[in-house]
């Protein structure tokens, strides 16, 4: 409804996006949702501001990761993944990627202390298991990761 709204220029296009990005606030809705403010409003365009100031640091997060998994400069990718999870340490992805970082750091103990501080369902979600997973095995922990729904059977057949 969203995407047929904009087409047609409908004034509704606004009430759409919001609600797509209230119910699903992934970054694709939060951007859309900006792009659309920024037509459908004037200046100062608080609505677009006030989005595009609340994905700073999801997109910090996503550029630390992408640093830090290329090893380019690993002293400012660290940095980065540290800020940012300073500044959100709640959000479960900021969480594992800070993580990841203290793990390329051999902080491993580091790492795994941030993530169980996670509510369960959050290291249950791929995204954060794949890299908790990672850290448990590093620090010899198997059993704890046995936990994480969809590993592996004791047999080693898939799931």
């Amino acid at each position: 409804m969203a995407d047929l709204a904009e087409k047609s220029r409908s004034p509704y296009a606004l009430v759409w996006r919001r609600r797509i990005a209230k119910l699903a606030p992934t970054i694709d809705n939060r951007l859309a949702l900006a792009s659309v403010a920024l037509r459908s409003q004037g200046p100062p365009y608080p609505l677009a501001a006030q989005t595009l100031d609340e994905l700073k640091g999801s997109a910090t997060n996503v550029a630390a990761y992408h640093v830090v998994s290329a090893d380019f400069k690993p002293a400012r990718a660290h940095e980065l993944a540290k800020q940012v999870f300073s500044q959100h340490p709640g959000e479960a992805i900021v969480t594992s990627t800070y993580a990841y970082s203290l793990y390329l750091q051999g902080r491993t103990g580091d790492g795994l202390a941030i993530l169980e501080k996670l509510k369960a369902d959050a290291l249950e979600t791929p995204q954060v298991a794949l890299y908790y997973g990672l850290l448990l095995s590093e620090a010899g922990d198997t059993n704890k990761g046995r936990q994480i729904p969809g590993h592996c059977p004791e047999d080693g057949a898939s799931p």
